[in-house]
């Protein structure tokens, strides 16, 4: 896993395209995709970025399949998962449906737990380490229901999809 610093307390994680945010206490990430093997790589490559800060939060853009790959391993490594309102009910749904021809998504028991925090237009983060405003992305012809975020110290814009070939 290449990590790259982009801003103080933001780090770029490669490959995959993951943005780790650092708190006070915990970390965050903005997208998890990939394999199995590959998110599980990049969460463990996440929690040795700041000693004593684990990765507790994931944010997902939006319920694309390349998007959400590593999600049910987000899950089962206990992470809470911050999106938009209207992917809640997908997103539990893939948290729990079989996937017996995918031998590489993590199986979760019918009813597994999924902490969700959903995003109704504006979901501020912040502590005295960092603050993240995370906002609901309006009218995109790639994809709805989707959030992308912005650390104001840094002038940093997080986001998956939203400037695409189609849109050129």
């Amino acid at each position: 896993i290449t990590v790259t610093p982009v801003a103080d307390g933001l780090w770029h994680l490669n490959p995959g395209g993951h943005t780790v945010i650092e708190f006070d206490d915990h970390l965050v990430v903005f997208e998890l995709g990939g394999t199995d093997a590959q998110t599980r790589a990049i969460i463990d490559r996440a929690n040795t970025l700041v000693p004593g800060k684990p990765l507790t939060r994931l944010i997902v853009s939006h319920h694309h399949f390349d998007h959400t790959r590593g999600f049910r391993t987000a899950i089962e490594a206990g992470l809470e998962v911050i999106s938009h309102w209207g992917n809640e009910e997908v997103l539990r749904d893939m948290a729990t449906r079989p996937a017996p021809d995918f031998a590489d998504i993590v199986p979760l028991p019918q009813g597994g737990t999924m902490s969700f925090v959903p995003v109704h237009g504006h979901l501020r983060l912040q502590d005295d380490r960092m603050t993240l405003d995370i906002y609901e992305v309006v009218k995109h012809n790639h994809m709805a229901n989707a959030v992308f975020a912005y650390a104001p110290e840094s002038q940093t814009f997080i986001e998956a999809d939203l400037a695409t070939a189609a849109n050129g």
